[in-house]
């Protein structure tokens, strides 16, 4: 796909279904999606260079663009990321959870499977919400943390002593048991689906569920090759 500031929104969803939930993170206004983005990218906290590499690195035909997205700013990395957890946690994860629910409410006595499921998916949604939670309490402050005292170290030494307490490599060291706990907790929800005779609405859970854990890997791969060497840049720097 040409990712060229010219095009619009509309017309890059339209090539992608699956970069919809892209645009919509970064809070683009759907009135604004028909017009070129480097029109609309002038009017928000993004630039629009960092909204098309975004773009590129959620799109499934290309290969993820690392040397491309560590050439921009460390706070624009960080405030996407962030934009993205409060997507997931306020509008993706609702919307799969619902659409599962629901099927529940209809098809649990024919399909008993279905109670086992709902547990798994349960296990999933916490794992998931607390690692977010863990990221946006303790990592994501810790790097603004080392940014604010790059650009004010003669004024806060108190910061120092925060920063000093701890390192990028201790949440380094949990982060790829959690992503692993994530993947066996879709693997069984597939492992239980009822293939013989599997229902429309179950069918819809399963394909939000494909297009969660795409978009999902590719928000790990920002965090693991962007974001942290980002960081990891930054903190050797101040404690040399």
């Amino acid at each position: 796909m040409n990712f060229a500031s010219t095009l619009t929104f509309s017309d890059i969803i339209t090539q992608n279904r699956l970069l919809e939930s892209v645009v919509e993170r970064m809070d683009f206004p759907k009135s604004s999606w028909k017009r070129p983005i480097a029109e609309v990218c002038q009017k928000t906290v993004y630039s629009e260079d960092f909204a098309l590499a975004v773009l590129k690195a959620f799109d499934e035909n290309q290969q993820f663009p690392t040397d491309l997205l560590l050439q921009f700013p460390l706070r624009a990395i960080l405030n996407y990321l962030k934009a993205t957890h409060r997507y997931y946690l306020e509008r993706k994860l609702p919307e799969i959870e619902q659409t599962f629910f629901n099927l529940i409410a209809d098809y649990n006595v024919t399909h008993p499977d279905l109670v086992r499921i709902s547990s798994l998916f349960i296990d999933y949604k916490k794992e998931l919400t607390a690692h977010i939670v863990e990221e946006e309490t303790t990592l994501f402050p810790y790097i603004e943390h080392l940014m604010f005292y790059a650009e004010n170290s003669n004024e806060d030494k108190a910061m120092y002593i925060e920063v000093a307490n701890y390192s990028l490599k201790q949440f380094e060291e949990s982060h790829e048991d959690v992503e692993k706990s994530l993947s066996n907790i879709r693997e069984l929800i597939y492992h239980y689906a009822p293939q013989d005779s599997m229902v429309m609405p179950f069918r819809v859970f399963l394909l939000q569920m494909d297009f969660f854990e795409k978009d999902l890997n590719c928000h790990g791969m920002m965090e693991d090759f962007v974001l942290m060497p980002l960081a990891i840049q930054l903190e050797q720097k101040i404690k040399l």
